[in-house]
C-alpha cells in the first residue's frame, strides 16, 4: 500500500538524508549567529535599532553565501593531504572573513555616517569591534571546524555501518559452511535409513520416506535458509 507523506518513513529519510541535514545546519547556523549578533546590539543601547532589522538578516545572507564557497572549496580540497586541507581551511576562512567584512562595511557605510553625527564615539566603539577582521576570521573559523568535524562524524559512521555489514555477512557464511557441513551427513544418514527399510522389506516405508526427502530438498532450494522455516 502507498506510504503517507508524512509517515515516519519519510521523516526518517529526510532526516538522514545529506541534503536536508547540510541546510539544516547551515540555515539554523547562521540564523542563531544572527540572533546572537541582534542580541548584542541591545546591550549597546542603540537608539536606532530599527536600523539593524534589515542591515542583519542581510549580513546573515552574505555569510551563507559565502560560506558555500568555502563548502566547494573544502569538496575540492578533501582528497588532499592533511597538511594541504588545514593550509585550505585557514587561507580559505581567512578569505571568506574578508569578504564578509567588506561587504559589511558596504552595506553598513550609510549607518555609520548617520550614526556618527549623533555618537561618534558610541559607533567608533562598537563597530570597531563587530566590524573587525579578526571577529569574522573567527566566525569563518567556526564554519569550516563544524563542517569538517561533521564530515570525519559521517565518515566513521559509514566505516561503523559498513563494519557491522562485514561482521553479519561474514556470520551469514559461517552458518552457510555449517549448513553445508550438514547437508551431506543428513543425507547420508537419510539414505542408509531408506536402505535399511528396503532390506527389511518395508518398502512402503521407504518409498513414503523417498518421497518426504524429495520434498524437503526441494523446499531447501526453492526458498533462502537464512529466514525462518517451520518446522512442520
Amino acid at each position: 500500500p502507498p506510504v503517507p507523506y508524512n509517515s515516519p518513513m519519510d521523516i526518517n529519510k529526510l532526516i538522514n538524508d545529506r541534503k536536508y541535514q547540510f541546510w539544516a545546519l547551515q540555515l539554523g547556523g547562521w540564523s542563531g549567529w544572527g540572533v546572537t549578533f541582534f542580541v548584542s546590539l541591545l546591550f549597546w543601547d542603540n537608539p536606532n535599532m530599527e536600523r539593524y532589522y534589515l542591515y542583519v538578516p542581510i549580513i546573515c545572507a552574505i555569510g551563507l553565501v559565502i560560506s558555500l564557497g568555502l563548502r566547494l572549496l573544502y569538496k575540492y580540497m578533501w582528497e588532499m593531504p592533511a597538511f594541504s586541507r588545514l593550509l585550505g581551511l585557514l587561507l580559505g576562512s581567512y578569505l571568506a572573513a574578508l569578504a564578509w567584512r567588506a561587504s559589511r562595511l558596504v552595506i553598513s557605510k550609510p549607518m555609520l555616517d548617520m550614526e556618527k553625527e549623533k555618537s561618534p564615539e558610541h559607533v567608533s566603539g562598537f563597530f570597531s569591534y563587530f566590524e573587525n577582521i579578526t571577529t569574522a576570521w573567527w566566525v569563518m573559523l567556526c564554519w569550516s571546524g563544524l563542517y569538517f568535524g561533521i564530515k570525519y562524524y559521517q565518515l566513521l559512521i559509514e566505516e561503523r555501518e559498513q563494519g557491522l555489514k562485514i561482521a553479519a555477512m561474514a556470520h551469514e557464511a559461517q552458518l552457510k559452511m555449517l549448513r553445508y557441513q550438514l547437508n551431506p551427513h543428513f543425507l547420508f544418514n537419510t539414505l542408509n535409513a531408506i536402505s535399511t527399510l528396503i532390506l527389511d522389506k518395508d518398502n512402503e516405508l521407504a518409498n513414503t520416506m523417498v518421497t518426504r526427502l524429495s520434498h524437503f530438498l526441494r523446499y531447501s532450494l526453492d526458498n533462502d535458509p537464512m529466514q525462518k522455516v517451520n518446522l512442520a
